[in-house]
Formats: structure tokens, sequence, C-alpha cells
């Protein structure tokens, strides 16, 4: 793999914030689009491309800065084993909610899912692997992984088999997330007490 990049590009505007007592606050959600909405796509970048040794990110509240602490954009830029280099760019600032974006770029081929995935090979070739699972309805543009993760996971719980993601592997991407929260201007609003990883 050379590089990838991610996006998550969705709409939460101040009535979502304003139906949970929790939401969009640091002490109560730890945290706003980062920790919220788009971590799971960060993970899999770092998990596509290995481990981060440099963060470089930015993290602000562009659209609602009064109804909420936490943050509803953010940009990164990771540097991986080798030198091989993901963007990621998330927002909730949108009018809609856009299916993630995800990009690959390898040597033998460009693999890109939106809903489906795409395979474009060096000729100009193309593949489309259609989405098996679709979900409908409101939250069809999370896609149907959720459902099939946690699906995987009682299976292993229920036969005595260990899970195949450990706590290890999700404190990579909560300590990209942390960088980027000390590095942007929010972290002088984050209150003492609050949840830090």
């Amino acid at each position: 793999m050379h590089s990838a990049l991610a996006s998550v590009i969705w709409s939460r505007d101040a009535t979502y914030y304003q139906r949970r007592e929790w939401r969009g606050r640091w002490a109560t959600a730890g945290g706003g689009l980062l920790i919220n909405q788009a971590i799971h796509t960060l993970d899999l970048l770092q998990w596509y491309l290995g481990d981060v040794h440099d963060v470089r990110g930015t993290a602000s509240t562009l659209l609602l800065p009064e109804p909420i602490e936490v943050e509803d954009t953010a940009s990164i830029v990771l540097t991986h084993a080798d030198d091989q280099r993901s963007i990621f760019f998330a927002t909730n600032t949108h009018t809609g909610n856009e299916p993630i974006t995800i990009e690959l770029l390898a040597a033998k081929a460009t693999i890109r899912l939106h809903t489906d995935l795409t395979v474009i090979h060096p000729d100009g070739t193309e593949e489309l692997v259609v989405e098996q699972q679709r979900r409908s309805g409101e939250k069809a543009y999370w896609g149907a992984s959720h459902g099939l993760l946690i699906d995987d996971f009682y299976r292993h719980v229920s036969t005595g088999r260990r899970f195949w993601i450990d706590a290890r592997e999700a404190l990579k991407t909560l300590s990209i997330i942390t960088s980027v929260y000390d590095q942007s201007q929010l972290r002088n609003r984050i209150p003492v007490g609050a949840a830090r990883w």
C-alpha cells in the first residue's frame, strides 16, 4: 500500500445535540466528531496502512460553536511505516449524510470504497464489488459493517474464542485522536477531569 485517503461527511445540527444532554460535551461524550462519528473510519486507515508514527491534524468547531463544546470538523495527515501517508477529513457540517469514502492506492491497483467497492487496475479496467448486505432507512449511509462486526463479536464470545480486535488495537486510534485534540485549539476547552485516554 502506498497511501490512502478517507472522508466522513455527515450532518449533525443543533437539534441532534439538544436531543441528548450528554452529546457535544467533553465530560460526557469524551469529544465530538472524531470520537463519536468518525472513529471507525480513522481506525480503518491505521489498520490498512499500519501503525502511525506521526500525526498532524486539527479539530475545530466551525458551524455549531454555541450548542456544543466539541469539534464538528477535523483534518488529519497520518504517516505510517515506510513513510506511507494517509489523509483523513471528517465533518458534521454538511446538509446531508454521505456514504463514507475510503481510497487505497497500491502498486497494482487503486481500491475505492463508496458504498460499493471499485478496484481500478493500472490498465484502466475496473471491477465493481457490490455490497451484499445493504441497510435501508434513515441511517443507510452507515453501511452494514456495524451489524456484521457486532455479530462476529458475539459469535466469538458464544464459542469461547478470543475476538480478533483487542483493547491494544483500540488504543492506537484513541492515541491518534488524542494527538489531534492536543494539536488543536479545542485542547484549551477540555475541562479538568474530562475523559482522556
